[in-house]
């Protein structure tokens, strides 16, 4: 029987059976999934560090213009005692800048404001915004100065980017480098 040919019992054909595939197909499966993932945690994670980096930017620019007006200006003590009692947080800060021009400082809808000059971005909300300010009554009258005007900025805020909510306290003392005796 020369002629005749059987089917499908020779051993040298090649290729995969279903349970190969099966196999194949899941691990490729279990991969995909932990590289996907992956993938979104370390998005999350990006987001996450680009509001926090935006939020810090804005802070430090807001903080950083205070600053240089406190360091080289004075505070005024005649507006200041009118914004706030003695011994307590003030929510507002006037300052005599070096140039003689009179800056307040606030906060209103969130923003930080330098008089009516937004501060902040409108992506950065503010919570808490304080000045505690030492001595309580102005040391530049009367020639006596025992002590050098300090101010203590406390910043409480909060950003939303790319929908990952940063949180940020913020806290420096800043003295002033007007000392007159």
């Amino acid at each position: 029987m020369q002629g005749l040919r059987t089917y499908g019992t020779h051993s040298d054909e090649r290729g995969f059976t279903f349970a190969e595939m099966l196999v194949t197909i899941s691990i490729f499966s279990i991969v995909i999934v932990a590289i996907v993932g992956i993938f979104i945690s370390v998005l999350t994670v990006q987001r996450k560090v680009a509001g926090q980096r935006k939020l810090q930017q804005n802070i430090r620019f807001a903080v950083e213009e205070m600053v240089r007006d406190i360091r080289s200006g004075k505070i005024d003590y005649t507006a200041q005692q009118k914004a706030a009692p003695p011994f307590t947080a003030a929510t507002e800060l006037h300052v005599i800048t070096q140039d003689g021009n009179n800056v307040t400082y606030s906060l209103s809808g969130g923003q930080l404001l330098m008089d009516a000059e937004e501060l902040t971005g409108t992506d950065v909300q503010i919570n808490t915004l304080k000045f505690y300010i030492t001595p309580d009554s102005s040391p530049y009258l009367g020639g006596t100065a025992d002590s050098q005007s300090r101010v203590t900025i406390y910043v409480d805020s909060e950003s939303t980017v790319l929908k990952q909510k940063s949180a940020m306290t913020f806290q420096t003392t800043v003295t002033s480098r007007i000392y007159e005796r």
